[in-house]
């Protein structure tokens, strides 16, 4: 479950005020040691925020940036290494060709935000991670999701993300993760009552689960509940099996009967309203099985119908949620 910044119960605001005041008030010991660091990495720095900087093929080994705020900066093949980022704000930022590893977003927010072509590759981790209105564009994030407890907002999302680490050969994504990754989106965006994308997660998910974590029977009826009910996200699917029931057992009951008659002794059966019934008088016991079968197919196909429309349609709404860094 989400749990914004403010609620975490490692955040503390004497914390956030004495990290904060290192770039106003440097004075002795690691907050000068960091400061220093952070103005021979750049020509600019000091204040409260770091602002309009831009990183370009810079290294940031194992600076602490706890609490601290970044605002409209733009960093290209910077790398960070073993960094503190907890608690850290990003606005309007861009990130390019970054790579990333120990690196832990604990508590960050991110607004407005670009990461394009970026390397999570090892031991990254975005917890209760508020991301809002910003972009992961073609990175990589490492072997498994680094994804938990996060927020998503409907404007944030998730574009061709990559199955390899741009820097080490040896570290991809492997087919059976992308369940996990999945279902930690679905929870990030079901955490901002973005509902459709969670629905889109949803699927996406059950459906690598189907494919790359399921064997033999299993497998087969994972897809067999897939074609038949689309996970409850996809109501046309029971329709459209329905749909293609109705059409072979009207072929099928037309050997015994007019077809005029079959499609609608089809259509009772389906349905169970019984219409043209009498004719069951004339079906030996394979043709009354037959009719039973179909009987009891049309109750299920129906009763997931109904049930995957109201799961996708009708189910209450979460109002949307805003949250801006404070």
């Amino acid at each position: 479950m989400f749990v914004p910044y403010y609620m975490h119960p490692l955040f503390k605001l004497e914390d956030r005020e004495r990290y904060q005041n290192r770039w106003r008030d440097p004075g002795t010991g690691e907050e000068n040691s960091t400061h220093q660091k952070v103005l021979e990495f750049i020509k600019q720095g000091g204040g409260k925020y770091f602002l309009d900087l831009a990183f370009s093929r810079r290294e940031l080994p194992g600076i602490n940036f706890r609490y601290a705020e970044f605002w409209n900066c733009h960093f290209k093949n910077a790398a960070f290494y073993s960094c503190s980022l907890e608690f850290v704000e990003f606005f309007n930022c861009t990130f390019e060709n970054c790579g990333f590893a120990f690196v832990g977003f604990l508590g960050a927010k991110m607004e407005k935000c670009v990461f394009r072509q970026c390397d999570f590759a090892e031991h990254c981790s975005f917890e209760s991670t508020t991301v809002v209105n910003s972009m992961f564009d073609g990175c990589f994030f490492g072997r498994q999701t680094p994804f938990q407890e996060c927020f998503f907002d409907d404007l944030t999302s998730i574009k061709d993300m990559k199955m390899h680490s741009y820097h080490l050969t040896q570290v991809d994504t492997s087919p059976a993760a992308l369940a996990g990754y999945f279902s930690s989106f679905q929870a990030a965006y079901e955490a901002s009552g973005a509902d459709e994308l969670a629905s889109k997660y949803y699927w996406e998910g059950r459906k690598a689960y189907t494919r790359h974590n399921t064997r033999g029977w299993q497998k087969g009826l994972a897809f067999t509940v897939e074609v038949l009910t689309g996970y409850g996200v996809k109501p046309q699917r029971p329709l459209v099996v329905m749909l293609l029931l109705y059409v072979a057992a009207t072929a099928l009951f037309a050997a015994a009967m007019p077809l005029k008659e079959s499609i609608v002794f089809t259509a009772g059966a389906l349905f169970t309203f019984g219409a043209s019934s009498e004719h069951l008088n004339t079906f030996g016991y394979g043709g009354r099985l037959a009719y039973v079968a179909l009987s009891f197919s049309g109750v299920s196909l129906v009763s997931l119908f109904v049930t995957s429309l109201a799961n996708l349609w009708f189910r209450s709404k979460i109002p949307k949620q805003t949250i801006r860094p404070g």
